[in-house]
């Protein structure tokens, strides 16, 4: 549950939090020549090695002049590059290809999949969505600190989570951002209701900003329901096109009628979107495929950075955009809501109240046009083509778990890395360059960096697991070098001193200044080595998910054998 410090605010302590440190230039090229290694070729390694070196010389000394010099001004260098290169400016769909997705906790082991429970289990669910907002409009939820305890995490991506949503545009789209804490003011309290291609706008909290309870919020549920028995316009599908058509249609529903503004800033300022999917998943890998590429499209808004999904067997799922902040926010909360449904013993959540007088939800009918209805099936098109691509496996390996691997002297997180590389490497034969994120919110408006999981040590030590010559000793040996680097490369990251953001400002800089593209970025060595990149997206040899977990659990097995057998 949530422990505040008494008197303590949420966000006090943001403007206190040091700025995010800008590695020295030499230490950046140096990991970032030993992070490909594991990659390529010694021959072609020495043209990377001279590219490199050409590089420090010449064009990245400047650019990293110009870049400590706006680290001097800006206590996060980073923070808008960062939003625009990785978000914003991309123009592929956000549905599918850029969306975060989850379940609910409450649906694996409180609620389990049951017809007939959706509008209930949806009004106490959205009550604690509304509870939580409140807590941080009031400032009252707790700061978060490190692990020691030692060190204040930034809560800026909080202010993100309810009532923001992305806005389509060109050349680069925009966010919206509409929360504000009690004492900066007045914020929207509404949520949007999306059923059966409908929209209707849905009061949360009474005139005097009191918390509906959820039989009022069911109320409402139950007259949105009943109402959405034909088909709607189903615009929530625009939201899944390429971002430069939706940006394109965005723009023509403006201008067809005044009226179609003010429903897009209704969906825009709402704390988050809620889908009734008429769906029925029956498990986990049912769930999430369902929440990354169902078949009810239209009744989504895939711009918001909250839409929570409750499907016709009562399970629940979210999806939202990954722009406005990381997904460990969305996880804490769903933490939260479960330890709140778990406790209560009423079938009501806050008061029982049912107001006769209460508020009708508002349906949103927007104006549109036969080019609006085009776009829609372009929009359609381009989902269902990418969610025919989709394959979610969810499984769970039972033989032994975080406590055993800790007792065996390695940690959790280096242990099921050193799993992925292995399987990958078994698979086929060769190696998987891998993004893992690690956190730097000890810094003011911190977000990510990015760990290099495939590191030589991690390649000797696959190499060594497939070599019928090394022994168990040898291979124990290997796989604790190998996860040493992975925890000693991870804790850098979090300390702000990874190589790869700080190569995207070197980049943003030689944009900004005109300069021609570095070679450095240009080196096939640079997409060799990163398997998630703001400059090219590297795809997997196709696998089966299913497949790949079985796999996986071999690994496991295996790595288990090593560590037993040289016990004994």
């Amino acid at each position: 549950m949530l422990h505040a410090i008494p008197g303590e605010k949420t966000f006090q302590y943001e403007e206190s939090l040091p700025s995010l440190p800008l590695p020295p230039l030499e230490q950046t090229l140096t990991k970032y020549l030993e992070s490909v290694k594991p990659f390529i070729t010694v021959e072609e390694y020495q043209e990377t090695e001279k590219i490199v070196d050409e590089f420090s010389k010449d064009v990245g000394k400047e650019l990293q002049q110009k870049l400590e010099a706006k680290a001097k001004s800006s206590k996060n260098w980073l923070e808008e590059w960062w939003e625009d290169l990785a978000y914003l400016r991309n123009r592929a769909p956000i549905a599918v290809l850029g969306s975060m997705v989850g379940s609910a906790p409450s649906t694996t082991h409180l609620w389990a999949p049951r017809e007939g429970t959706q509008l209930l289990r949806t009004a106490k669910s959205t009550w604690t969505v509304t509870k939580y907002f409140d807590i941080i409009r009031k400032e009252k939820l707790p700061v978060m600190r490190s692990g020691k305890g030692d060190k204040v995490f930034s809560m800026h991506q909080y202010r993100f989570f309810f009532s923001t949503s992305r806005v389509p545009g060109e050349p680069k789209d925009g966010v919206a951002r509409y929360f504000k804490t009690v004492s900066e003011g007045p914020c929207p309290n509404h949520m949007v209701v999306f059923c059966n291609g409908h929209i209707f706008k849905m009061e949360m909290f009474d005139e005097n900003e009191e918390q509906f309870g959820s039989y009022e919020i069911l109320r409402q549920l139950t007259y949105i329901k009943e109402n959405s028995a034909k088909s709607g316009q189903g615009i929530g599908v625009l939201t899944a096109d390429d971002r430069t058509s939706w940006a394109q249609t965005y723009e023509h529903l403006l201008c067809l009628d005044p009226i179609n503004q003010n429903h897009l800033e209704t969906i825009q300022s709402a704390i988050i979107a809620v889908s009734l999917d008429n769906e029925n998943p029956k498990n986990l890998s049912e769930l999430f495929l369902a929440d990354l590429s169902g078949i009810n499209c239209q009744d989504r808004w895939f711009d918001k950075s909250f839409n929570t999904i409750y499907f016709e067997s009562g399970a629940i799922g979210f999806v939202g955009d990954h722009c406005p902040y990381e997904g460990i926010i969305g996880t804490i909360f769903n933490t939260w809501a479960d330890e709140i449904i778990a406790r209560t013993t009423t079938d009501w959540m806050g008061k029982p109240d049912v107001r006769t007088d209460g508020a009708v939800p508002q349906e949103l009918i927007f104006v549109i046009d036969e080019k609006v209805k085009q776009a829609q099936i372009h929009a359609k098109d381009t989902y269902v083509k990418l969610a025919a691509k989709c394959d979610v496996y969810c499984s769970c390996f039972p033989l032994y778990g975080r406590v055993w691997v800790k007792n065996s002297g390695f940690h959790p997180d280096g242990w099921m890395q050193l799993a992925i590389q292995l399987t990958y490497f078994t698979k086929h034969s060769k190696l998987g360059p891998c993004y893992e994120t690690a956190t730097t919110r000890q810094f003011y408006h911190g977000r990510t960096a990015t760990i290099r999981t495939c590191s030589s040590e991690v390649a000797d030590w696959c190499k060594a697991m497939n070599d019928p010559a090394a022994t168990n000793g040898d291979k124990l040996d290997l796989m604790r070098a190998a996860v040493t680097t992975h925890m000693v490369l991870g804790s850098q990251a979090m300390e702000g001193q990874g190589c790869d953001r700080h190569l995207l400002g070197l980049y943003a800089v030689s944009e900004e200044e005109g300069y021609d593209l570095p070679e450095i970025f240009t080196d096939p060595s640079f997409t060799k080595s990163f398997a998630l990149s703001i400059f090219s997206y590297k795809t997997c040899p196709e696998t089966n998910s299913n497949t790949f977990f079985e796999e996986m659990f071999k690994s496991l097995v295996r790595m288990q054998n090593v560590v037993t057998e040289c016990k004994l």
